[in-house]
């Protein structure tokens, strides 16, 4: 079973549902492809959602807390 975000042109999605457990970045942030910028929920596991590319943090679209659905925008990478 895996769970991971897919990157769509510059935008990161999930694959699966789950709760977001923390964001480890902000708007205007500088990431690197390697960097740990949303921890997930899911199926009583937790885990780490990568920047997938370098890019600087357009936009966060979720907070800590919050349920996300398969196919939910989390972060715009510019």
């Amino acid at each position: 079973y895996e769970i991971c975000a897919c990157l769509v042109g510059s935008e990161m999605c999930i694959r699966d549902r789950g709760t977001i457990m923390s964001i480890n970045c902000k708007v205007g942030d500088t990431v690197k492809a390697s960097d740990t910028v949303v921890v997930l929920e899911a199926m009583k596991m937790e885990n780490a959602i990568h920047a997938g590319r370098d890019g600087k943090v357009a936009s966060i679209n979720v907070a800590a807390g919050d349920a996300v659905l398969e196919g939910a925008v989390i972060i715009t990478l510019a």
